[in-house]
């Protein structure tokens, strides 16, 4: 189990209607873009707080994320070369690294977490079932759209995402085992993991297809119905201001 796999809780996100809690993570993911140091650090304190309460032990979410943390640095390294404002610490040929650069890479790698950690409190706290029918009445009014195929779809690349996260750690088990971890150039393991993660992905995608088609699954099926309470209303009124306090800040 993954810490992007749900959950069982009774906590008030497990409650919560997921047409309420797409809105509210979509708020959150748009403001936390904008907010600065101590916004964001007050955010993230809250934002930890409400990791714990759906059941996510934050040290193993950490660990589970060591690929996603490689992006982030790439992610700062970029932001930081492409900044030149503040005092120059050191320059390599024509790369000016300042310390306006520092704090704007760090600043927007901390953003792509929160929003990243926000995420994995949604999927942690809402059944995949409840994500498809969510996106189902969100895409309805849309013209040209099957929204009950997009549903589908949207369904199961909720479901496959742990399924990914835990043939990567599989694989990569598998390689240490085997010496593979030895290997000097991180270009190549990098690139023999993910071929590795794409061929056990694509195989698995023909099971489940194969199996959906030998059960007669068919995706004309009884609308779902939603029945939301004043909590929801009180949790979108909150995540609403925190947004708009966010993006002001």
């Amino acid at each position: 189990m993954t810490p992007f796999t749900y959950r069982k809780g009774e906590s008030h996100y497990h409650r919560l209607d997921p047409r309420y809690k797409l809105i509210m993570l979509a708020l959150v993911s748009v403001s936390v873009l904008q907010a600065a140091f101590i916004p964001l650090l007050v955010f993230s304190a809250a934002l930890a707080q409400a990791m714990v309460r759906v059941g996510i032990h934050i040290p193993t979410a950490l660990k589970h994320l060591k690929f996603f943390f490689l992006l982030l640095l790439l992610i700062f390294l970029a932001r930081t070369v492409s900044e030149q404002s503040g005092d120059t610490l050191f320059k390599i040929y024509k790369l000016q690294v300042t310390t306006g650069g520092i704090r704007l890479g760090v600043l927007t790698a901390w953003r792509f977490l929160v929003v990243m950690l926000a995420g994995m409190i949604f999927s942690r706290s809402t059944r995949p079932s409840q994500v498809k029918s969510a996106a189902q009445w969100f895409l309805k009014p849309v013209p040209f759209i099957p929204e009950k195929r997009a549903a589908v779809m949207i369904g199961l690349a909720i479901r496959f995402l742990p399924l990914i996260l835990q043939q990567a750690e599989e694989l990569s088990l598998a390689r240490k085992a085997r010496g593979g971890d030895l290997r000097k150039n991180p270009v190549k393991r990098i690139t023999e993991l993910a071929v590795g993660l794409m061929k056990k992905s694509f195989r698995t995608a023909d099971q489940t297809a194969l199996a959906m088609a030998a059960r007669g699954f068919s995706e004309d099926r009884t609308d779902p119905s939603f029945h939301p309470s004043r909590l929801d209303a009180a949790y979108l009124v909150l995540t609403g201001t925190t947004a708009i306090l966010l993006f002001v800040c």
